[in-house]
């Protein structure tokens, strides 16, 4: 279950961020999400939701998961699309099986909220 230690390393890379930008509290934390990760998100959440709980800073904190689509590219006609699953992607314009996935395998951080003192907000 890698999704524990992928939740301990958001965890530690929390608590860099609010120490260099002096935060009261971490509120939340944006994940871009691909099916094609290999991360099983809830997984993931369930263990960053325990993790949290030993951190003062990020007890109230917050996941968001935007899910990134998985995305082909043509590689007959260049044309672009999505689909749902990755399950022998064929080209819809032009039904060729030459495709390369160009998206869907990302986990990263979007974007993190946290809450500063106002004389920290000045800086």
């Amino acid at each position: 279950m890698h999704e524990f230690s992928l939740a301990l390393g958001l965890v530690e890379r929390l608590k860099e961020l609010a120490q260099k930008h002096k935060a009261k509290q971490i509120d939340k934390v944006y994940i871009k999400w691909g099916k094609l990760s290999g991360v099983v998100i809830d997984s993931f959440i369930f263990s960053f939701n325990l993790i949290k709980e030993e951190y003062p800073i990020l007890k109230n904190c917050e996941i968001v998961v935007n899910e990134e689509p998985i995305t082909y590219k043509c590689l007959n006609c260049n044309f672009v699309f999505e689909k749902e699953d990755f399950k022998f992607p064929k080209c819809p314009k032009c039904d060729s099986i030459q495709v390369k996935q160009i998206k869907g395998d990302a986990f990263l951080i979007e974007k993190v909220e946290m809450e500063v003192d106002d004389e920290n907000k000045k800086r």
